[in-house]
C-alpha cells in the first residue's frame, strides 16, 4: 500500500471540481491503485481528448496532498499542452482549475535550469507541480484505447 484509500477525500474532492461521473470513477481508480501498490508504481491515465483530464489531475493532486505528498510531475506530449498545464495550475491564472484546494506553485524544466531548483523544490506549505514535456522515441505510437474512453490503471 502506498496510501490507504480515502473516500472521504474522494468526494470531498469531486464536489469541489465538480467532477463528472467518469472523471469522479477515474479519480477513484487512481485512488484504489495507491492503495493496492507498492513504491514505484506508475500509473497511466488513457484519456480521449476533451474528457478532463486537468481535472483529474487536480484532483489526484489534491488526493496526494491530503496524503501528505509534495511534489508532483506532470508530464506532458508536448509544449503547447505544457504551457496550457502550467496556466491550469497557475493561482491567479483565468485558466487555474476553479474548485484546487491545494494552491500549487507550479514549476517547468526551465526553472530547474535557471537554478531556481531550491525555490522550486525548497520547504514551503504548498505542494509544487513540476511540469516537463515527455521525449518520445521516434517510432513510439500515439496510445488510444479502441473506444475513445478512458481508463486509468497501473501501468503493466
Amino acid at each position: 500500500m502506498i496510501f490507504p484509500f480515502n473516500a472521504t477525500a474522494i468526494e470531498d474532492i469531486a464536489a469541489r471540481l465538480d467532477l463528472r461521473g467518469p472523471n469522479r470513477r477515474a479519480l477513484t481508480a487512481v485512488a484504489e491503485a495507491l492503495d493496492a501498490g507498492e513504491p514505484g508504481l506508475e500509473i497511466v491515465c488513457d484519456l480521449a481528448t476533451a474528457t478532463g483530464k486537468t481535472y483529474i489531475a487536480a484532483g489526484v493532486i489534491d488526493y496526494l496532498a491530503a496524503a501528505g505528498v509534495r511534489n508532483v510531475l506532470i508530464v506532458c506530449p508536448g509544449t503547447t499542452i505544457l504551457n496550457k498545464t502550467v496556466t491550469n495550475f497557475t493561482p491567479g491564472h483565468a485558466k487555474f482549475v476553479d474548485g484546487l484546494e491545494v494552491i500549487t506553485a507550479g514549476r517547468t524544466s526551465e526553472d530547474f535550469q535557471r537554478g531556481s531548483v531550491s525555490e522550486a523544490l525548497g520547504p514551503r506549505s504548498r505542494p509544487a507541480v513540476a511540469v516537463r514535456p515527455a521525449h518520445r522515441p521516434p517510432d513510439a505510437r500515439h496510445r488510444r484505447g479502441a473506444s475513445g474512453g478512458m481508463s486509468c490503471a497501473p501501468a503493466s
